[in-house]
């Protein structure tokens, strides 16, 4: 895996752009994702902070009705080499299977 702090080394709040190379992407995403969730609340807040310093409002998604874990998101986009990754592979339903959505 492979971090790039490249934009701005001196933001620490920052989300790093993570890199990695990944064969066999099905077992990557699981339930250890999922975070405590005292995990999800602090990052909830992280990601908050992260939209006020860019002027955006943030409003938690909602998936199926229910908040989305955006921490279990995050986590599982990371894993499968990051969103250029995951939208150049066209496996965004395999993230979204995840998360056990309704038939």
């Amino acid at each position: 895996m492979v971090v790039d702090r490249s934009e701005d080394p001196q933001r620490s709040d920052q989300f790093p752009k993570v890199t990695t190379k990944v064969t066999d992407s099905s077992a990557l995403i699981g339930e250890d994702d999922e975070g405590s969730p005292e995990h999800q609340a602090e990052f909830i807040e992280k990601l908050g902070s992260f939209y006020q310093e860019k002027a955006m409002e943030f409003k938690q998604p909602r998936f199926y009705g229910h908040p989305l874990n955006c921490l279990k998101l995050w986590r599982s986009v990371i894993k499968l080499g990051g969103y250029d990754q995951v939208t150049g592979k066209k496996i965004w339903r395999q993230v979204g299977d995840s998360f056990n959505p309704p038939k």
